[in-house]
């Protein structure tokens, strides 16, 4: 189907959708209006991407199991970590299915650093302290900046398990080339230019409907999402088996390559 095929359909339900609870002046501007049609986008995204997003809705299915049985878990932070995660996933999605791609990206970046964090303070529980106090004084600042790097979380996430360390190397890498830091990527890919014999103009969507980047970008979410279950796994393995999360994470993970293991 191409990006024509799409916006136009997107514009059908648009017309066709009116809603009696939009509020009044809903619209009138060019920030209400941003809004609304990039949630008609999303409506686009679930008609005519079902199998993507299918595949998106079970792997948030899945997050939901564990959160729906979050009591007495005998840890502190790590649950909630989990749950900021799961958010960054889901906000992803909501940015992703609109056509907002960078940004889509940007949040894909935190889901992973969120899961790394919850690995690593289950890890390594005296750096608790290093990372609630961060904000206490400058002192704590450097410090955690010092210990809670990066290179430092994956590290450790390699020496527990290689494969899920390849994975998030992979995807943390992949979500800052493609949106997560303002490079070439985050303008070239989005851009069209239009010429005529007396100028040349390059039009810079804010929603790209290409049929080719949304696909890649809903990919990318659900690789993600899988990615980040997989880091958690690690956490919480004992309630993840007994709940069939475990099951449920190699289930997903295997159908049109969705982690690079």
């Amino acid at each position: 189907m191409s990006a024509e095929e799409i916006e136009t359909d997107q514009l059908k339900l648009s017309q066709n959708n009116d809603r009696c609870d939009v509020p009044e002046g809903w619209g009138e501007e060019s920030l209400s209006a941003f809004i609304e049609f990039a949630n008609r986008n999303t409506y686009g995204t679930f008609v005519h991407y079902k199998d993507w997003f299918a595949r998106l809705q079970q792997i948030d299915a899945t997050f939901d199991k564990f959160s729906a049985t979050m009591l007495n878990v005998p840890v502190f932070y790590e649950p909630f970590l989990f749950v900021r995660s799961h958010s960054s996933y889901r906000a992803a999605i909501r940015l992703a299915s609109s056509g907002q791609v960078p940004e889509a990206l940007s949040l894909l970046r935190g889901c992973i650093e969120y899961a790394l964090y919850g690995f690593y303070l289950n890890k390594f529980p005296t750096a608790i302290k290093t990372w609630t106090e961060r904000d206490d004084n400058e002192a704590g600042k450097k410090k955690a900046r010092k210990e809670l790097t990066f290179g430092r979380l994956l590290s450790e996430l390699d020496k527990s398990n290689v494969s899920v360390g390849k994975a998030t190397r992979h995807l943390y890498e992949l979500t800052i080339d493609a949106g997560a830091h303002p490079n070439r990527k985050t303008i070239t890919l989005a851009m069209r230019p239009q010429e005529t014999d007396e100028l040349v103009s390059f039009d810079l969507a804010q929603l790209n409907n290409d049929p080719i980047m949304l696909i890649m970008t809903l990919k990318t979410c659900a690789q993600v999402g899988l990615c980040c279950l997989k880091i958690f796994r690690l956490v919480f393995r004992e309630r993840f088996d007994l709940l069939g999360i475990s099951d449920d994470i190699e289930k997903l993970s295997h159908p049109v390559g969705l982690i690079p293991l």
